[in-house]
Formats: C-alpha cells, sequence, structure tokens
C-alpha cells in the first residue's frame, strides 16, 4: 500500500509539471500569434461574446510554435457561428491562466489548473480569419446539436437553458439569476446532471430490461436477465454520463453501477463502501487532478452519507416507514455537505433543506424525465420530442415562482467564510450526528459548535485585527482593466466603483465585492461613489444594490434615469465616519468624473480619482486656494487616473498631490512603464504598486502611523497551482 501510495504521488507530481510547464509564460502576456484552434468544448454565449475551450496549435511566430489547450473569448465572431467541434485558423492574442486572489474570492487558478488549460486567449479581428474544417461526427457535435434543438424548440431562453443543461450538460446559457435562485436554494446539484440523475436513469433502464426480457426468452435468446439488465443499465448510464461531459459526478456514477452488478452477479459481498472505494480509486486514476473540483467533494462526501444511513436502516438501528427514512437520509446529506460548502463557496443554504423536499421529486421523476425522453426521440420522432420539451418548459415555468420566493428569503443564504479550525471542528463533530448515539450526546455537540461559531464569529470578523477609531484600511482589487476599492472604517464601508467593464454585466460585483466583504465581516455598503456612471458601472450599481439596497449611491458625469435616491457629484459633500474625514467632488466642468479624498491624518490621506482627464486636472488647479478644504486633492496615496495613463494628468497636477505612493489599477505593467510612471509622479518606481502581477492590494492607514501597503497575495500560503516554471 506504500508503496502504490508513492507511486500515485510521483505520478500526480509528474503530471502536475508537465502541465504546469505547458503554460503560456507570464512574460509574454498579451503577445499575438497566428493559430489553429480546435473548439473542443460547448460554446457559451455570455455578453454578445462566444466562450469555449479549444486545442490550439500555434503556427507562427516559428519560435513559438506550441501545442496547448486554452479557454477562448471571441468578440464579434463571423456568421454563420462557429460550432463545437470546428476547426478555425485565427489570430490569438494570449496571457497565462494565472490570476492574484482577491480577498475572499473563488481561486480562478485552481480551477484553469484542475481543468488542464495552459492559456487564456482572446481571438483578434483578422482577414486571414477563416473555418479550416467542419465538425466531424462526435459526442461533442451530437451534444451540440441536442442543445441547439432544445433551444429552437422552447421558447423561454431560461426553460430553454435548464433543459439543455440536464439533456448535455449544456449549462453556459444559464442566467447568473438563475444560478443565484439555484444557490440560495440549494438546488445547484439538480441543474448540473448529477449522480442522481444518471442512477435514477440506469434503474428505469434495467427495470425495462427486466420487463423486455420474457419478449426475448420467446424469441430464443440465451440471455439470463440480470446480466441482461445489468449491461442495459450501465450502459445506458455510460451514455448520459458521456452525453453530460463525463464530470466527476458521472464518472463516479457510473462505475459505482458497474462495480455493484459486477460484484452481485459474480455472488460477492455488496459492501457499499467497498463499491465507493472502488470508485474512488478509479476517478483518480482516471484524473488525478480531480480532487480540485468542487464536485469531487460533493459528490463523494453526499454518497458516504446516504450509504451510511442505508447502513444503519438495513441493520435496524432505524425501523421507519420510507417517507421518514427519505426525510433522514436528506437530511445527514446536507449535514454532511455544510463543512463541504462553507469550504468551497463560502455560504450555506438555509431553504435548501425545505426546497429540495419538493425540488429533488420534481426534477427526478418529472423534469429529467421530460427531457431525456425528448432527447431519445429527437432523432426520430421530433414533433413528439419537441412536445415533451415544451411540457418540460411548463413544468419549469410553474416550479420558478415558487423557487425564486424561495430564494428570495432573507435567511434562504448565509454568506460566510468560516475559519479551517472552525470546519475542523465540524468535521470532527458529524459522526455525533450521523450514528446512532445517546441524544444528550448531541446536545453536547450542539453546546460546543455553538462555543466554536460564536468564537469565529467574534475573532474572524476581519484578516487581523479589527479596526479602531480614526484607522481607515483599503482594498484595491485586481479586475483587471477596472477599478473597484472597498474602503473600511471601524463601523462603516464604502466602495469606490465596483470594477465593471465592458461586457461584464455585474459580475465584478458578485465574484469581488460581495465575498470581500464577506470575508471583512461587512454585510451591507453604506455609500457607493461612481467616479463616471457609465453603462457598465450602472449595472455593477445595480447588481450592489442587491446586497446593501439602502446604499447611497454618489454618481460623477451624466446618469440619465439615475435611480431614485442617488446623488451627482457636482456638490461637493463632506462627512466623517469614525474619526477619518471624507470628501466628494468634481472639477467645476460639466459632466466631470467623482473624485473621493479620504484623510486620517498625516500621513493618512489618499485621493482616489479614477477616471479624471487633463481638462479636468487643469480645472482643479484653477480653483480658488481658499476652496482648497472643499476641493482636497493633496494626499500621501493616490490612485493613478485611468489605469495610469501619462495622457490623463494636466501638468503640475502630480505635483500639486505630491503623492508618496501611487497606486495602479491595470492589466498589465511593464518596467518601461513603470519607469515613466515614476518619474511622471516624482517617486521611486519601488512606490508603483500595480494590480498587475500584484493583485489586490491593502492599504491601512491611520494618522501619525507609517502606512502599511502589501499584496493581498502575500499573506496566502503557496500552492502548486500557481507556481510559474517560466
Amino acid at each position: 500500500m506504500l508503496l502504490l501510495a508513492t507511486m500515485a504521488m510521483l505520478v500526480t507530481l509528474a503530471s502536475a509539471a508537465d502541465e504546469l510547464a505547458r503554460r503560456w509564460p507570464e512574460a509574454l502576456a498579451g503577445e499575438r500569434v497566428v493559430a489553429l484552434l480546435q473548439i473542443d468544448s460547448l460554446i457559451a454565449q455570455r455578453s454578445g461574446a462566444l466562450q469555449f475551450d479549444a486545442e490550439v496549435l500555434i503556427e507562427a511566430p516559428q519560435s513559438k510554435v506550441r501545442r496547448l489547450r486554452a479557454r477562448v473569448v471571441w468578440r464579434d465572431p463571423p456568421r454563420p457561428l462557429p460550432k463545437a467541434g470546428e476547426q478555425w485558423r485565427v489570430i490569438l492574442q494570449l496571457s497565462a491562466p494565472q490570476r492574484a486572489l482577491n480577498p475572499g474570492a473563488f481561486d480562478m487558478t485552481r480551477q484553469w489548473f484542475g481543468e488542464r488549460l495552459h492559456a487564456q486567449a482572446q481571438v483578434i479581428p483578422a482577414a486571414l480569419t477563416q473555418r479550416v474544417a467542419p465538425a466531424a461526427p462526435s459526442v461533442l457535435a451530437l451534444r451540440a446539436a441536442i442543445a441547439e434543438r432544445i433551444r429552437d424548440s422552447i421558447a423561454d431562453r431560461d426553460a430553454a437553458a435548464l433543459c439543455a443543461g440536464l439533456a448535455v450538460g449544456a449549462t453556459g446559457d444559464i442566467s447568473r439569476e438563475q444560478w443565484r435562485i439555484f444557490s440560495a436554494t440549494g438546488t445547484t446539484h439538480l441543474v448540473a446532471i448529477s449522480g442522481m440523475h444518471v442512477t435514477l436513469f440506469a434503474w428505469l433502464m434495467a427495470a425495462l430490461a427486466r420487463r423486455v426480457w420474457p419478449l426475448l426468452q420467446r424469441l430464443g435468446a440465451s440471455v439470463e436477465r440480470e446480466p441482461f439488465a445489468a449491461a442495459l443499465g450501465v450502459s445506458a448510464a455510460l451514455l448520459y454520463a458521456v452525453l453530460a461531459g463525463f464530470g466527476v459526478p458521472t464518472q463516479r456514477t457510473v462505475i459505482m453501477l458497474a462495480a455493484y452488478w459486477w460484484l452481485k452477479l459474480s455472488g460477492r459481498e455488496q459492501d457499499g463502501f467497498g463499491v465507493l472505494s472502488i470508485a474512488l480509486i478509479a476517478v483518480l486514476c482516471l484524473d488525478p487532478f480531480a480532487p480540485l473540483a468542487a464536485g469531487f467533494w460533493l459528490s463523494f462526501s453526499a454518497m458516504a452519507a446516504l450509504l451510511l444511513g442505508d447502513a444503519l436502516w438495513q441493520r435496524g438501528v432505524r425501523e421507519l416507514p420510507a417517507w421518514r427514512a427519505t426525510l433522514l437520509a436528506e437530511w445527514r446529506v446536507a449535514l454532511v455537505l455544510v463543512p463541504v460548502t462553507l469550504a468551497w463557496f463560502g455560504t450555506l443554504s438555509f431553504a435548501g433543506l425545505a426546497v429540495n423536499v419538493v425540488a429533488i421529486p420534481v426534477f427526478s421523476f418529472v423534469l429529467v424525465p421530460l427531457v431525456l425522453a425528448g432527447t431519445a426521440l429527437c432523432g426520430s420522432l421530433e414533433t413528439l420530442a419537441r412536445l415533451l420539451w415544451r411540457t418540460a418548459e411548463q413544468v419549469y415555468l410553474w416550479l420558478w415562482p415558487a423557487l425564486s420566493a424561495a430564494g428570495e428569503w432573507p435567511w434562504a443564504l448565509l454568506s460566510w467564510q468560516a475559519p479551517a479550525w472552525l470546519l475542523g471542528v465540524m468535521v470532527l463533530l458529524l459522526p455525533l450526528w450521523l450514528l446512532p448515539v445517546p441524544r444528550w450526546w448531541r446536545g453536547v455537540t450542539l453546546g460546543v459548535l455553538a462555543v466554536a461559531v460564536t468564537l469565529a464569529t467574534l475573532t474572524g470578523a476581519e484578516r487581523g485585527s479589527a479596526l479602531e477609531a480614526g484607522e481607515v484600511a483599503l482594498t484595491l482589487f485586481d479586475v483587471g482593466d477596472g477599478t473597484a476599492v472597498l474602503v473600511r472604517t471601524a463601523h462603516h464601508t464604502l466602495v469606490y466603483d465596483t470594477g465593471e467593464s465592458f461586457g461584464t454585466d455585474g459580475q465584478r460585483v458578485e465574484s469581488v465585492i460581495a465575498p470581500a466583504l464577506g470575508i471583512f465581516g461587512r454585510r451591507f455598503v453604506d455609500v457607493l461613489v461612481l467616479s463616471r456612471a457609465h453603462g457598465s458601472r450602472a449595472a455593477g450599481a445595480a447588481r450592489l444594490g442587491l446586497h446593501s439596497p439602502a446604499q447611497r449611491v454618489m454618481f460623477g458625469g451624466a446618469w440619465p434615469g439615475s435611480p431614485r435616491g442617488s446623488e451627482s457629484c457636482t456638490t461637493a459633500r463632506h462627512w466623517v465616519w469614525d474619526g477619518v474625514r471624507f470628501a466628494v467632488f468634481t472639477a467645476a466642468l460639466p459632466e466631470a468624473s467623482c473624485l473621493l479624498s479620504i484623510d486620517a491624518g498625516a500621513p493618512a490621506r489618499v485621493l482616489l480619482a479614477e477616471r479624471l482627464d487633463e481638462a479636468e486636472g487643469t480645472a482643479l488647479l484653477r480653483r480658488d486656494p481658499i476652496d482648497s478644504r472643499e476641493w482636497p486633492i493633496r494626499a500621501e496615496i493616490v490612485l493613478a487616473p485611468r489605469r495610469g495613463s501619462p495622457a490623463a494628468l494636466a501638468p503640475g497636477f502630480a505635483a500639486a498631490v505630491a503623492a508618496r505612493d501611487v497606486l495602479v489599477s491595470s492589466r498589465s505593467l511593464e518596467p518601461a512603464r513603470r519607469q515613466r510612471l515614476a518619474a511622471l509622479w516624482g517617486v521611486s518606481p519601488e512606490r508603483i504598486r500595480g494590480t498587475a502581477g500584484e493583485g489586490a492590494i491593502e492599504v491601512r492607514l491611520r494618522g501619525g502611523v507609517p502606512t502599511l501597503i502589501e499584496p493581498h497575495a502575500g499573506s496566502l500560503p503557496d500552492r502548486l497551482w500557481r507556481w510559474a516554471p517560466h
């Protein structure tokens, strides 16, 4: 066993080293190449752009010829649209699949590593773009064709996206609003093709085989009934799993079904945990990186809880009616998945237990059979297939209002970044709730858990010590070429811009700002300041308003149809939070951008001027010196306007600010550009701090105390998937 474990570790490390070596180097970020790409995933459309994975062969320049796998974004694609399985010759702009972490945000680098992606790529419009070869017959092409037929047959877009997901795992078109409701109600596992759906399909096909078997006997077939049922059931499960993309949960299910039938037909003892162990080993042999996916832990943990419940029931520990046994099994699974979901997603659905009692039967016995029956018939009986899909659409339309109402319940979903030690305590206490033990033990367990949660709440609201009066903390998020800053005092929270840019449509708020609010223990935002209220920032403001309905919104520029209660920055405003002075103002120009000044006393003064341009800077410098308190631009720390563009600065503006440290929010910050910015602002190059390379930057200030500026990634442990061998 020790030898096998050592060999497995070495094979995994060798695979990891190979994947890391194939990554596109960070030093070549932004490089453009001529490449032949073959689309090898289903295509999702997001914000008018296509997104898919592709096998890429770089053809030019000659020095960079190689093969790699990339996640590709294609804006303004040609018509007819590219399809799964096709080959195209395009110009790609490549970057490394590496993202610095923001506080509380999901580690996308880990996910890309687990999916064996070696680069991010964007298709650049060019005359040489051409389709080289059509899609060859394949499972991928079949999946894409089925998904397209479903979308053409169902009128409601959301219902079509869900049915395509249930049929062939095409979840890319499911809207963010749908995902939000599914997450809040704990029904996400029903949307993706789960092991439960595959198992149900296999048992239905096995039951059908037993019904057909007597007919085969009359026709002279010599096959036995149970081997015939097993062959048909496992084959059906494998077919469904392959159509679904053969993810980890479906892999586990197919292997467990095959192992179960093999043990049963061979007369061996059928031990549920033995079968689960076989599936675990097989899944790891197929993909050593499977544990990097949340589905691995959710699937195996849920199955272990179900097997434990079955074992206790069969031994007479729980002699209960079927309906009570079902609720008890659901309760066990919910308990087991609590630490798993908190560890992976930082959320916990309180509505899930009640909602799943209704949702599981509806999905498993109504929606999934209708969708699968339509899928099976779409090649021969197209009219009947469309009727079945439209029936599934109607079921979804009946179910969605109730599901949405449950998801909108204020306590439906808890967002909490639980510390690792608390998750460990939960795991250690779980057996006392899963095994038949005296009830007073469970009472002791509840007491221990209550104490642990209380300690975690009191000590884990923020990383590091809590803020005191007169102290302010800023987090400049890594959001590419956008800008988002979270400002915290002891009891108040402000957000300056939401990081949105073209095509993001509020995603930055959900993926960056909301998780950070959770990890810092901030439930609501008091004030949102938008440097300019263009469309992308307005979408971010609307999305943030869902988290903080009572937030006060101040904006620069023009915002026709702005929401009620929002205020323009043309009138300067001043206020004090916990001993820290804030000022919001603009230059005396039409539709000028909004600036934010934060003053905790020297050397703790900050100026945020993201959308400032040369004309606005000139107007600010020409103001009456008496108004310096009204328009305070002098600061020790400044956010460079427009991603550090020198053209945005008026002559003399940098000298008037007299900053000691300059923050730059941009996707790239080359050494030459850093030198130019340092000369422009009159500081040393080390004082130019950028999210490009450093990731999210955290600043802690207090009057009379040296300022602390450090990258968030510096406080995180090193991980294999973040290692850059180049």
